[in-house]
């Protein structure tokens, strides 16, 4: 705005509700720059007439009412007690346009009477937890804050108190997440807390969990909170581990940190050979894979080697009893039959595409474009030839828990179970 100063006089001159101009003055109070020191001082000589204009405003158009009232309440103790009262009564409008002032601030204390911003902030996730229409402004000042060192504890301690939040908190907050996966020491420090809290949500941790089985975050325990927690708390904390991951290869690494967790003495040892032996049976081959190198004769005198290479010498022993067994031609399906099988799994498929196109209201709109396959694809350039090229081969495999497979429901009767006794 060129002329700060004046469109501030325009609007202080017509706060009387008789006042003619009303619709400019409505549309200049919300883009008048608020944190101009010229505008804050005029504006603070009518500042009576300003709170009451503003109570006004807040029936016909509450967006701009709150706007103007959390920028006022930056430098006019009324009006942030309003704000303050807003939030108290879980006023959306108000939470949005608080934590959008948050982006510009730093420090730990917030608006004109250096209120703590501990409380502020806490108020405002509180609300983002229960109000969908904040979370993401809510989301985006709570990553920021955790950006900047005079606000991080803050906001630390509120993203601890999310593990007790909804389902989907992970989902509110993803920016909070992002920015706190980039930090492997602090995302292991929030973890560990969720997994030792007995209020903690197992859909929460899940999701962090699923963070680590994704590789968006590290998988490791926070040493020190830990090695501080009783010998109940951290069982339950493994069992936690266990019944809600299903990656063999993260739980590895989950049980390879406890063992190397000096402090923990000879309960992080035990707690690891315990975690081992069941993974061995639930994911043998991933077990495998991960204790390999670890049971090198070089790392002998690491701490922990003894389970590495105690449990990869189990698993090995039993993959070769299982290499011995006879080979048995006649439980295998035939090259006929596995060629009669795909045939009619074909012929149901076309079956299938024909209802779905004889019903559907788009196949009429649209032309049918039939596309042959092959092991083969063409660049076409506007300038230029049109090279062919082989297309690579892929694959993917994806190693399940053995009780599932073995037995579905006692698998998943184990974990349910794995999941009661962590409470």
């Amino acid at each position: 705005m060129a002329h700060p100063f004046a469109a501030a006089q325009f609007v202080v001159e017509r706060l009387e509700p008789q006042a003619n101009d009303q619709r400019t003055v409505r549309a200049l109070v919300a883009a008048i720059p608020w944190r101009t020191a010229e505008v804050r001082a005029l504006l603070a000589l009518h500042r009576q007439p300003m709170l009451i204009w503003l109570k006004g405003l807040l029936e016909t158009n509450a967006h701009d009412a709150w706007y103007c009232l959390v920028e006022f309440g930056q430098f006019d103790a009324e009006a942030f007690a309003l704000v303050a009262d807003g939030l108290e009564r879980g006023v959306s409008l108000a939470a949005q346009h608080v934590a959008r002032t948050l982006f510009r601030m730093d420090g730990a204390v917030y608006a004109v009477n250096a209120v703590p911003l501990a409380g502020v902030l806490r108020r405002l996730v509180t609300l983002a937890c229960t109000d969908s229409s904040v979370s993401d402004d809510v989301d985006l000042a709570l990553s920021s804050c955790l950006k900047r060192q005079s606000q991080r504890s803050i906001a630390v301690d509120c993203v601890r108190g999310l593990g007790d939040g909804p389902d989907d908190v992970l989902n509110r907050f993803d920016s909070t997440f992002y920015v706190l996966c980039e930090d492997a020491a602090l995302f292991k420090e929030v973890l560990t807390e969720w997994l030792l809290s007995p209020t903690a949500s197992f859909n929460v941790i899940s999701a962090a969990l699923d963070l680590v089985a994704a590789n968006r975050a590290p998988a490791g325990l926070d040493e020190a909170l830990f090695a501080r927690a009783s010998l109940l708390a951290k069982t339950k904390a493994v069992r936690r581990l266990l019944g809600l991951l299903a990656d063999g290869g993260v739980l590895c690494q989950f049980a390879a940190d406890i063992a190397r967790m000096v402090s923990l003495g000879d309960v992080g040892i035990e707690l690891a050979r315990q975690m081992f032996n069941l993974l061995k049976d639930e994911f043998p081959r991933a077990t495998e894979e991960f204790l390999k190198p670890l049971a090198a004769s070089a790392l002998r005198r690491e701490r922990g080697a003894e389970v590495f290479r105690g449990v990869y010498a189990i698993v090995m022993a039993w993959k070769r009893y299982l290499e011995r067994l006879p080979k048995r031609p006649e439980l295998h399906i035939g090259d006929a039959d596995a060629m009669a099988f795909r045939t009619a799994r074909l012929k149901q498929q076309r079956e299938i595409h024909r209802g779905a196109e004889a019903r559907s209201f788009f196949a009429s709109m649209v032309t049918t474009v039939h596309i042959a396959q092959g092991h083969r694809f063409t660049s076409h350039m506007q300038n230029g030839p049109s090279p062919i090229s082989d297309m690579g081969h892929f694959s993917h495999a994806v190693e399940l828990p053995s009780s599932e497979l073995s037995d579905p429901m006692r698998g998943l009767l184990h974990r349910i179970q794995m999941r009661r006794t962590s409470r």
